[in-house]
């Protein structure tokens, strides 16, 4: 399946206070301002780099025991499908949408690897949010960022 073109973004945007890399959907922000001026192609690298760059960071801290079910958790929490088909990005969603309310995290299908077992869900979310944000940052966004139609 090829990536998505559907916008990542969650409506936590931290670019109008001057950041260079949302805090909520993780694009660059001429990314986010040139969006709707990109083609096709161009979104679905967006979308490919920032599912490869969350993947990356949630192998560091989950092992995913159960797809079905973490499936079936975020479709319990979300109103809208899962951007990515991709069951790390599924965990980071859920760990985004829940993690103040999560205990057990095997019984949303994943576990967290040592050191992290022994965090809370919370303080293990804002930790792998915190890593992938510092990832993010050293992105360099090469070619078309600013130059939506080439």
């Amino acid at each position: 399946m090829p990536p998505s073109t559907e916008s990542p973004c969650i409506g936590i945007c931290s670019t109008v206070y001057g950041d260079n890399f949302c805090r909520g959907c993780k694009r660059h922000y001429l990314e986010v301002i040139h969006w709707n001026r990109y083609d096709t192609s161009q979104k679905q690298a967006i979308n490919q780099r920032l599912e490869q760059q969350i993947e990356t960071i949630m192998r560091e801290f989950v092992v995913i025991t159960d797809e079905q079910k973490l499936k079936v958790c975020l479709d319990q929490v979300t109103l809208r499908p899962p951007l990515y088909p991709n069951p790390f990005y599924w965990a980071y969603e859920l760990l985004r949408l829940k993690a103040k309310q999560m205990t057990a995290l095997g019984a949303y299908g994943f576990y967290a690897i040592p050191p992290y077992h022994t965090l809370s869900a919370n303080t293990l979310f804002t930790q792998m949010d915190d890593k992938l944000y510092a990832r993010i940052q050293q992105t360099l966004i090469v070619g078309w960022a600013d130059k939506p139609n080439g």
